[in-house]
């Protein structure tokens, strides 16, 4: 706190001694509170409306919270009460804070804070004053925020400057206002108004005082004190209680006998707690009590005028005087068990050695130590920490028990507690612990790390870790492995103690999951011509196909795909090759499997010629040589088709394709084409057959292209015209009218023009043969 007051040496003891009575008569008026009232925290300012605001009140200490340690102006809060405005009409923002005595010292910060009221910073300090009201140097004490002055800061030690500049203020902004309370002789003060009607700026405040709940208390039987939301007036305190109701939950009605504001003298001032005094004790139950119109005719007022809801609010309380419960054992238990009551517990009843309770179970453990669950303010906990004398290490159900004569009582000395025999239950397969799922490897001897997590509150000294395989202790304390596969399944368990010396544990498996893939064939043998289809098993995800042992060089164009199941080789030279599959399965297993391909050489098939001509009618030989064996197709105008130079007869155009194979079964194709050259443009057989089997029954022309006109007449030995056509299409069958003509020879007589060249007259004879 500052020293507000220095005194003058030239003070005579008459002077002395009325200063002395002055301070004395005031302080006799003034109401000083205790320290740490809620409006002493920026938080729990108090919300203004309307142009003036009076308090009664002298205010000691900082509050709860140290809100503002410094200002631009040097020294910070002290003595304080903090005030709040919100804007709600753009202006400039003045006031005067007047102080009931004149002698008395306020000083002033104002804090624009739009946000967290609980993070104030001197940073936001737009005005301060902390100016000394030294020998009347303010005005009627009369300090504040004017037009006139340009000062936005007055330092702490001066005198006569009591205002500093005025604020210009935005609609929506927020504004506290802390005053620091420095009474006249380092007294107490007798409190001040602060009046804002110079203000072009407006602001108003529309909360009113809610009922929130009852303050705590060990017994509600006689009174209660009501916490209500915002502040209320204490001229609106109906004294006679009227402004309250209480009933228990069957409607029955208990009668109030007196209201009164915590803080309020007689009518003066404000408060935010309001105590209540009922007629009679009231008994167990549940009750509620509810706010209305009192028989000053209102409910409870705010400071700016609003009114508590008539017979909406409520606030609901018990009575109770039954035994202390224990409502739960808090888990985990496993060496620190934790209990919950009911109602808070007297921490002197509790006996430090635990000799109040004791444990049974599958583990054998006995408690050794308790102690109050939080720090015992007032001699209240709210439950009891009890120790055992190791973990327990079974899971299973256990019970606690308390002793017969125990002797732990409530806060209210009235409460007993006793007779408890509650279960709990220990599981170290909490999920705390978390080792990942079960899971294969490929093979034995491979290594693998068991990934685990810990979630759980670490011990003093750290946690140490306890690992096991199919049963056996593992040299291992670490969280997370790495481990050597040794067994085709293997089930693995760790475990370690936490900081509330619960065990946890969890487990894994780990199995051999041998992969084994195939390939077909395996082995081939191919000619350098041919194509071959692999096709590796299908339980495989993937797959890769390389041109060596060591797996590292992918197979080339040889390959259709070197990255699918059934790739297709294509060879490109003649040896012995060997190519690897790589199979990954689902599990991340793989194979390497191999194929042998033998590619075999092709015969060095020659053929003589290509493409030649030939007059119809003329033979040729084919010629080809290279080759151990041949075939020529088609057959039907070759005296041997098997042979390499076989004579063909060809009588239209024709390909031939000779196979040429050697002596380790590979073959080649080659062709030769025999063009036939027409100089009529048409064939004339020299005989027919017209006995109805198919084949060679009638006699036509065969014309080599397009015939424009046509003409075909046969003829007797003896001259007579037997058969006439237009139709080159149409020959003769051998019949003379109905009847089939003789055995012999016929003459024929045929004119025809080819497309786009002359006319050609043709005759012969053809023998009809039966």
């Amino acid at each position: 706190m500052k020293t507000k007051k220095i005194l003058h040496n030239k003070f005579t003891n008459k002077m002395l001694c009325f200063l002395f009575f002055f301070f004395a008569f005031f302080s006799t008026k003034a109401q000083l509170l205790s320290p740490n009232q809620p409006e002493q925290d920026a938080c729990n300012a108090i919300d203004l409306c309307g142009n003036t605001f009076t308090t009664p009140y002298s205010y000691q200490g900082r509050g709860n919270v140290y809100d503002l340690p410094a200002t631009p102006c040097g020294l910070g809060e002290d003595n304080s009460v903090w005030l709040k405005v919100t804007i709600a009409t753009s202006g400039k923002l003045v006031f005067l804070i007047k102080p009931i005595d004149v002698q008395d010292d306020y000083d002033f910060a104002v804090v624009k804070n739009n946000g967290d009221c609980s993070a104030i910073s001197s940073s936001e300090v737009l005005r301060c004053n902390f100016n000394n009201n030294q020998r009347g140097s303010n005005v009627d004490g009369v300090v504040g925020l004017s037009l006139t002055s340009n000062l936005p800061y007055v330092q702490s030690g001066t005198t006569g400057s009591s205002f500093s500049q005025a604020i210009d203020a935005v609609a929506g902004d927020v504004y506290y206002v802390m005053v620091n309370n420095f009474g006249y002789g380092a007294g107490p003060s007798l409190g001040f108004t602060i009046d804002f009607s110079g203000s072009t700026a407006s602001f108003a405040n529309t909360t009113i005082p809610l009922l929130q709940n009852l303050i705590s208390s060990c017994d509600y039987t006689k009174s209660v004190d009501i916490h209500l939301s915002n502040y209320a007036l204490c001229s609106s305190i109906a004294s006679d209680a009227s402004d309250f109701e209480l009933t228990n939950t069957n409607g029955q009605q208990f009668p109030l006998i007196s209201a009164n504001g915590v803080n309020c003298t007689g009518t003066v001032g404000y408060a935010r707690d309001i105590h209540v005094e009922f007629q009679n004790n009231l008994p167990n139950g549940d009750y509620i009590l509810k706010a209305k119109k009192g028989s000053d005719g209102n409910s409870i007022l705010g400071l700016c005028g609003g009114e508590t809801p008539d017979n909406s609010q409520t606030i609901q309380f018990s009575i109770k005087t039954d035994t202390l419960k224990l409502v739960t054992i808090d888990s985990p238990a496993c060496q620190i068990i934790r209990l919950l009551f009911d109602q808070t517990i007297a921490c002197i009843s509790i006996k430090r050695d635990g000799s109040q309770f004791f444990v049974t179970g599958p583990s054998p453990v006995s408690v050794t130590a308790a102690q109050p669950l939080s720090t015992c303010n007032s001699n209240a906990t709210t439950g009891i920490q009890l120790t055992l004398n190791q973990p327990i290490e079974i899971d299973e159900q256990y019970v606690l028990h308390s002793v017969e004569d125990n002797s732990i009582y409530g806060t209210c000395n009235s409460i007993l507690f006793k007779d408890v025999n509650r279960a709990f239950y220990v599981n170290s397969f909490n999920g705390l612990l978390n080792t990942f799922p079960d899971t294969t490897v490929c093979a034995i001897d491979d290594q693998i790390q068991i990934t685990t997590t810990n979630n759980a509150p670490t011990p003093n000294g750290g946690f140490q870790y306890q690992w096991t395989e199919n049963n056996q202790a593992l040299p291992i304390n670490q969280l997370s492995p790495r481990v050597t596969i040794d067994n085709p399944a293997n089930h693995y368990l760790v475990k370690t103690v936490d900081a509330n010396g619960c065990v946890l544990r969890d487990t894994t498996n780990i199995k051999v999951e041998t992969f084994i893939g195939s390939v077909t064939p395996s082995q081939a043998s191919i000619c350098l011509n041919d194509s071959l289809q692999l096709e590796a098993s299908d339980n495989a995800v993937i797959y890769q196909w390389y041109s060596d042992a060591l797996v590292k060089t992918l197979t080339n164009n040889t390959f259709s795909s070197n990255s699918i199941s059934n790739p297709i080789y294509y060879p490109d030279s003649v040896g012995n090759f060997t190519y690897y599959a790589l199979l990954t399965s689902s599990k991340q297993c793989q194979d390497t499997l191999s194929v042998n391909i033998e590619v075999k050489r092709l015969p060095d098939l020659v053929v003589a010629y290509n493409d030649t001509v030939i007059n119809y009618g003329n033979n040729i030989q084919l010629l080809s040589d290279g080759a151990s064996y041949y075939k020529w197709t088609p057959t039907i105008s070759l005296l041997n088709p098997t042979i390499p130079n076989p004579i063909a007869h060809p009588i239209i155009t024709t390909t031939y394709k000779v196979i040429g194979t050697n002596d380790i079964g590979c073959s080649v194709v080659d062709t030769v084409r025999v063009n036939i050259f027409f100089e009529d443009y048409a064939y004339f057989p020299t005989g027919f057959t017209p006995n109805q089997d198919g084949r060679n029954d009638v006699f036509r022309a065969h014309f080599f292209g397009k015939i424009n006109q046509f003409s075909l007449n046969i003829f007797n030995r003896w001259g007579q015209k037997i058969f006439s056509s237009n139709d080159p299409e149409q020959g003769w069958n051998g019949m003379i009218g109905n009847h089939p003509a003789a055995a012999g020879t016929y003459i024929w007589d045929c004119t025809y023009y080819p497309d786009g060249q002359k006319q050609y007259n043709k005759k012969g004879t053809v023998v009809l043969i039966r």
